[in-house]
């Protein structure tokens, strides 16, 4: 009897424990998903600006709430023009943000230096250049 009562207490603060650990992580997650909800990029809203070297052009690039972009790239003296996506991380580097069509990849971030308008690279297959973005 003595050893059916301890296999039953033995049980009882297994089960205990692991409810405990469960609740434990909803929690967690439930925490974590408000962190991600109630985000916002400091780096939210409309840049324009311009990108030089082998082809000439504008970008317009949004940055929405939760760091995801918009990218529309304009090609100077053309009617050619595309829109593709990445993201933008908390210190304003730009991630994953290489047009699948073309190609054309902008390298850099937001973080603007010394005062300055913000300014990076580009390249696309054996071409490169220059941009520069201000916020609108």
């Amino acid at each position: 009897m003595f050893m059916k009562e301890n296999s039953l207490i033995l049980i009882f603060a297994i089960f205990l424990g692991l409810t405990l650990n469960s609740c434990d992580r909803i929690s967690e997650n439930y925490r974590k998903e408000k962190e991600i909800e109630n985000y916002t990029s400091p780096y939210k809203g409309l840049w324009t600006g311009n990108y030089s070297g082998n082809e000439n052009g504008t970008l317009k690039i949004e940055v929405f709430k939760a760091g995801n972009l918009e990218i529309v790239r304009t090609l100077n003296n053309s009617q050619y023009s595309e829109t593709f996506y990445g993201t933008i991380t908390d210190y304003g580097a730009f991630n994953s943000t290489k047009s699948q069509s073309s190609g054309f990849t902008i390298l850099g971030n937001l973080l603007s230096q010394n005062n300055t308008d913000p300014s990076g690279t580009w390249n696309k297959n054996n071409e490169a250049g220059t941009w520069q973005l201000k916020k609108q």
